[in-house]
């Protein structure tokens, strides 16, 4: 009985955690979810939002029910869609063996896709759906996200590559003449640093890499809403790379060129 009474106590308090990090903290109310575009209830600061929904954290997590095998708790279904995937000089997927690299996104980046892949409706989840969402530019006629990818639909090409394992990447690209001009850094010296978080559970890297779903760390307390795509990182502001964001790239990379990519179904 006793051991019961504690497992049903532990359970509360972390259900209880998990409503303070839906709802967000007093103390940094600016940086917390509820702040950000990833609020899609009906208290949303952006234009895609719920018409009545009023829970933050039900569009992608659910306490039962849910699929934890590479999210906790995830509320949506996988995307089925085909992508293009980018590709750059020392990520190619002609060389997935030597890189690591998937050939479509996988784990954590499949995840975010189930929103932004622009196919499966935002209001459509597995447990407490569907969600009845307001009208918005941003979204078409079946509830999903507009793609408004100027390289063309499900291409990622305008973006940072993903779904590959860094170490694997990096332990096989010396040979390419990247690593050894210095441009990457180890992935020692990342563990070093306490990144492993950024990384999936096979050590890829992914779209949660530069992006934290929960908290927008570049807003400040004016909230200039539309200012930052919810980077992990605090912004140094330094004139860097990305409007000021170089302490992300620096993270992998020691250095980078100057590239802008767009939008794609934010």
């Amino acid at each position: 009985m006793k051991k019961m009474r504690f497992i049903r106590s532990g359970l509360v308090a972390v259900l209880g955690m998990g409503v303070i990090a839906c709802s967000g903290s007093a103390s940094a109310a600016d940086k917390s979810i509820k702040y950000t575009r990833h609020n899609l209830s009906s208290s949303g600061l952006y234009d895609v939002k719920a018409v009545s929904e009023n829970q933050i954290c039900k569009f992608c997590h659910a306490p039962h029910n849910a699929d934890s095998r590479e999210a906790p708790l995830w509320n949506r279904n996988d995307t089925t869609a085909t992508f293009t995937m980018a590709t750059t000089r020392w990520v190619n997927w002609g060389r997935a063996a030597q890189t690591g690299a998937d050939s479509q996104p996988t784990t954590i980046s499949k995840k975010c896709l189930s929103c932004h892949d622009g196919s499966i409706a935002i209001g459509e989840i597995r447990n407490g759906g569907p969600i009845a969402m307001a009208t918005s530019t941003k979204l078409d006629g079946d509830g999903s996200l507009k793609d408004n990818n100027p390289f063309g639909p499900k291409d990622l090409r305008g973006g940072h590559v993903i779904s590959f394992k860094y170490k694997t990447f990096y332990d096989n690209c010396l040979s390419d003449g990247g690593c050894a001009e210095g441009r990457f850094k180890s992935w020692e010296t990342i563990l070093v640093a306490d990144q492993r978080s950024m990384f999936d559970r096979n050590g890829a890297m992914q779209c949660h890499t530069c992006h934290d779903p929960h908290t927008d760390r570049c807003n400040d307390s004016s909230k200039t809403i539309g200012k930052d795509p919810l980077w992990r990182k605090i912004c140094d502001h330094d004139g860097g790379f990305n409007d000021g964001n170089g302490s992300l790239c620096n993270t992998c990379h020691n250095t980078f060129a100057e590239y802008t990519a767009p939008n794609l179904m934010f």
